[in-house]
């Protein structure tokens, strides 16, 4: 098949890219549009997902609570949180005479939720999820607006390098294969031969 009838797909690349970085600001719709093109024009293996609940759930990182008796760290989600009635006069000076309290699972010792060291992971910038979120919903009213706008442009830019990304390894991962599946049979030198004749 001739080269020609081919589709460019590296223009169409520059083309939505190029689209999308210059409507961030100014034209949403076609932002989005742009970016979803993006997304579509790369094999199916290397494209972004869409999916806020998948992207939350990658961005929920471990968060652990230190006991402070043996120093064991305990994931936040398997504590049970409890409150304990402080006796007078010292449940005078908190909020209803409660203190929230936890035990640790290993020393059995009771830890105050107030004095926890708790240590949460964050991920190491820049972070590459192969997901980012829907994009965002403007409502009505002024203060959604300019709140808006600052969202939209952090979740486009947000996709766009995750696109970019992907384009990157795409490119990388067909590169070093090099030209082992080119045909060079379908080249058509006929013309170079005449010139040379």
């Amino acid at each position: 098949m001739p080269q020609a009838r081919l589709p460019d797909v590296g223009h169409a690349f520059d083309a939505y890219r190029k689209k999308a970085v210059d409507n961030i600001k100014n034209d949403q719709t076609s932002c989005i549009g742009s970016l979803y093109s993006l997304n579509s024009l790369l094999p199916e293996e290397y494209r972004i997902e869409i999916n806020t609940q998948e992207y939350k759930k990658k961005l929920d990182l471990e968060t652990n609570a230190k006991c402070s008796f043996c120093t064991e760290l305990t994931d936040m989600k398997k504590i049970r949180i409890t409150n304990h009635l402080l006796a007078l006069p010292i449940g005078n000076f908190y909020d209803g005479g409660f203190e929230k309290i936890w035990v640790c699972e290993k020393c059995k010792k009771i830890n105050k939720l107030l004095n926890t060291t708790v240590i949460k992971k964050i991920p190491k910038e820049p972070y590459l999820l192969k997901v980012v979120p829907y994009p965002p919903i403007r409502k009505d009213g002024l203060m959604d607006r300019r709140d808006f706008n600052k969202k939209f442009e952090q979740w486009a830019w947000t996709f766009l390098v995750e696109v970019e990304a992907q384009m990157a390894q795409f490119r990388d991962d067909n590169w070093k294969r090099g030209d082992e599946d080119f045909d060079y049979q379908d080249i058509n030198t006929k013309l170079e031969e005449e010139q040379v004749a």
